[in-house]
């Protein structure tokens, strides 16, 4: 089934959602949508197509790159409390960055 869902969403390299990170690859990000729709390869591709529009909408790569370089800068009050306190994991990390 992952392989189905990886073949039908391979049209959205051009997507801008995964222009700077190849989600529509990633098999740990498929299979979190095959597992939130049940195994149901159609019901996964409308989810992940969705996101992908969302995160094209909201610019989500654009404003986690923009916190990524307060947190660097540590200019910002919430900045600091992050560097003071830590945090559980690193915002939106994984092993492809």
């Amino acid at each position: 089934r992952l392989e189905a869902l990886r073949d039908v969403v391979q049209d959205l390299g051009a997507h801008p959602a995964c222009q700077q990170r190849p989600l529509h690859q990633q098999a740990q990000t498929l299979l979190r949508f095959l597992r939130g729709r049940d195994g149901d390869v159609a019901r996964a591709e409308a989810m992940f197509r969705a996101s992908m529009d969302w995160r094209r909408d909201f610019d989500v790569d654009a404003k986690v790159e923009a916190w990524r370089q307060e947190l660097h800068e540590g200019a910002t009050r919430r900045a600091q409390l992050v560097r003071t306190y830590g945090t559980d994991m690193d915002i939106c990390r994984d092993r492809l960055g």
